[in-house]
This record gives structure tokens, sequence and C-alpha cells, in this order.
């Protein structure tokens, strides 16, 4: 049996932090934080357009945000800041975190326009039918566009993590061609839900 944990590849110019603040903030706030930035794709291929991110952490929420000026696809039938399935057949953000005691994990993806989707999972691929965890409510999303990049960002209750916890951002891109992980594995077809990696 091979060990993927030997052959992990990271492609961001630095490693995944989560950074915590003592006070709430705005997305205008967060926006002003450090980010991070993806080198290279899945297979290792040096990026010709930007994509940079963060996850924050204030007193009572988590925010993943994104600047890019990749090229990108959308579902015509996604509005802004609505809830829909099947964002990651075009273009989307996307952030696991998993839970280190147990397969279960988290999945958030979030498209250029803001249009988002969340779910629960108890192990590969499987998914937690009750999906009890999060109210859609709680969930305030973000988009500009005005700017040289395409700015978005997906605000949700911290209450929802796992006591302990890994994690990996992600994204789809293009016409869903584009693949990037800040974390794969070498001589594997991309695939963002292997536990390795999350």
């Amino acid at each position: 049996m091979l060990d993927f944990h030997n052959m992990i590849s990271i492609h961001t110019n630095k490693p995944l932090v989560i950074t915590n603040l003592l006070e709430n903030i705005s997305f205008n706030e967060a926006f002003n934080q450090e980010f991070n930035s993806f080198q290279t794709d899945w297979y290792g291929t040096e990026l010709s357009f930007r994509h940079d991110f963060s996850i924050i952490s204030d007193l009572n929420s988590i925010f993943f945000i994104v600047q890019s000026n990749a090229p990108y696809s959308l579902d015509a039938l996604s509005k802004a800041n609505e809830f829909k399935e099947g964002l990651w057949e075009y273009s989307a953000c996307e952030l696991f975190i998993k839970d280190r005691n147990s397969d279960f994990y988290l999945e958030f993806n979030l498209a250029p326009n803001s249009a988002w989707w969340y779910c629960e999972l108890v192990k590969y691929r499987e998914r937690n039918e009750t999906q009890n965890l999060l109210n859609k409510n709680d969930v305030i999303t973000y988009q500009n566009s005005k700017s040289e990049f395409w700015q978005v960002g997906i605000k949700f209750p911290k209450n929802i993590l796992p006591k302990e916890f890994s994690f990996n951002v992600c994204a789809i891109l293009g016409k869903g061609d584009i693949f990037l992980s800040a974390k794969s594995i070498k001589d594997i077809e991309p695939d963002f839900h292997l536990g390795e990696i999350i």
C-alpha cells in the first residue's frame, strides 16, 4: 500500500495557516489581512494568473476569502449569495476541513459570483444525510469584481468546526480544466477529497 503522506506536494508560497483575531471583523477588514498565493497547479505547472486566499478566525466566525484574476466559468443558474449545488462543475473555490480524530469532514464551495454550497461528509465522498451542523441563514457571502481582481468570501460560524482539525484550500478554474490545491499527491489525478491532503 502506498504511503501518500510521503508523496505530498505543496503549491502555495507559504504554509496553510488560519489568522486568529481577537475581535470581530467585516469582510472589508478581512480583505486587508495577509494572503497566501498559489504558485503552481495540481500538476506543478506554474500559474499565469494570481489566485490568493486567506482563512481568518475572529471571535465568532470563520472567513474564507479569495482574490484572483484567474479565468473562470459560471453555472448560468447560479445567483449571487444563493445556495447552489454543482458549483464544482464550473469554477469554484473550495475549503475542506477534516476532523483529525475521524473520517468526518466539511466541504465549502464558493463561486466567483458568490453562489455557495456546503456539505458534511462522514467519510470519503459519503454525505451525512442529516446535514445538521450549519444553518444556512448563518452564512454570509461577499463579492466584488470591480477591481483588477475578482474577490469573493464566505463567513460562517466557527462553532461548527471539529475540536481538532486539518484543512486544505482548492479551486477549479478556467472552464473546469484548471485544478489548484494547496496540497496535492504526486502522480495522482486531481481529487480534493483525499484525506491525506485535507
